[in-house]
């Protein structure tokens, strides 16, 4: 039986077929049937680590620096933490030196998502020792999505730099003694032609500005006064302003009231973004509001966020914001209301000249550029 097995799995499309809907737990148990069948199963094992307790993390860290040959097996990598009693802080250490050891090895990471499954805050010098051998791991040349939760630090700016393949970047925890290199400045250095989507804080704009990003949220302190926003918009901005791929501009964390003077600052700067958000909404400065709009070009979707008002506005308000909205942009054709958590999402019908809410109950919420935003940045 395990011949015959073993004789089947030898064909490429017949071992894709079935090694690729098993669970782990059965290709573990395959593992162990015969060396034929082992070497066989491996790259389906491996291929995708997906590890949310700090046990599991530390096994298969271990098992990959101890056979350095498994590391090419492994194409996305991701630590997603869970509600799990905090680590010990010599456990901690010793679980991300393996961790870092082990991604050495693995030269045909696709996707790299790492986050604190520990659930025990890092301590500074702890984040910068393993951004450092983050940064060390030269091997990993081929990845197209990196999510880092850990103050991103100038350690990891090598490793970034050579990632070519590189789609999606999300890093919005800087450290704050973090400077980008200069010599990125120049519009003509793009290491990242194909970096198309980004979450990042100010600093790392600097360093993507000019990859053909589609779609870039920027991710504002909120403890920031309104003269250091003011400052860094008039720092970021204008180096987005010769993209000819940018069409969808996210701020978040942004205060209500410099709103107003943001948005003209977008709009003066970037007038064919298709869409803006998330703006929270202040109607004492309802005039600046409009003439910031006026500037769109060829904006389609707009997200406010309501939930500082009171009481809070129903439909029928919200649909009279549209209304308005769409007089001074008419281009306007979606319009996304934030309350809290909850979203609602109107559509305009040009048929009936009116605009729709939408009703779809599995549209999912939170703060996120999913569905129609998505849309715009592959077009």
């Amino acid at each position: 039986m395990t011949d015959h097995l073993s004789a089947s799995l030898r064909d490429p499309a017949i071992s894709r077929l079935i090694l690729s809907r098993l669970p782990r737990s059965s290709l573990c148990a395959l593992c162990l049937t015969c060396k034929d069948i082992r070497e066989q199963t491996l790259p389906y094992l491996y291929h995708n680590l997906t590890l949310y307790q700090p046990t599991a993390a530390h096994k298969a860290s271990t098992s990959i620096q101890r056979n350095p040959e498994l590391g090419p097996y492994v194409h996305y990598f991701k630590l997603i933490p869970s509600r799990v009693t905090p680590y010990a802080s010599e456990d901690t250490r010793r679980l991300w030196e393996t961790v870092s050891l082990a991604l050495a090895s693995m030269i045909n990471l696709e996707l790299l998502y790492v986050d604190d499954i520990t659930n025990s805050a890092l301590h500074q010098h702890q984040q910068e020792s393993f951004a450092r051998i983050v940064g060390e791991a030269r091997g990993v040349k081929s990845l197209r999505q990196l999510v880092y939760y850990f103050q991103w630090d100038a350690e990891l700016d090598p490793f970034l730099e050579q990632q070519s393949s590189l789609c999606l970047l999300h890093a919005i925890n800087v450290a704050p003694s973090y400077t980008p290199d200069l010599a990125f400045d120049a519009p003509d250095s793009n290491p990242w032609p194909e970096l198309v989507y980004a979450e990042v804080m100010p600093p790392l704009v600097r360093r993507i500005c000019g990859a053909p990003l589609r779609t870039l949220v920027i991710y504002i302190r909120q403890e920031r006064e309104p003269e250091d926003l003011f400052m860094i918009l008039a720092d970021v901005l204008p180096r987005l302003q010769g993209s000819a791929t940018l069409r969808s501009l996210a701020l978040r964390d942004l205060h209500g009231h410099a709103v107003a003077e943001v948005l003209l600052t977008v709009t003066m700067t970037l007038p064919k973004l298709r869409y803006f958000g998330v703006m929270v909404l202040d109607l004492s400065n309802r005039s600046d509001v409009h003439a910031a709009l006026m500037n769109f070009q060829a904006l389609e979707v707009l997200e406010v966020d309501c939930s500082c008002f009171n009481p809070y506005p129903g439909h029928p308000a919200q649909c009279a914001l549209a209304f308005e909205f769409r007089t001074y942009c008419p281009s306007l054709c979606v319009f996304v209301v934030w309350i809290g958590s909850v979203r609602c999402v109107w559509r305009h019908d040009e048929r009936l000249s009116t605009w729709c809410l939408d009703t779809d109950v599995h549209r999912k919420n939170g703060w996120d550029l999913t569905g129609r935003v998505q849309e715009l940045a592959v077009t």
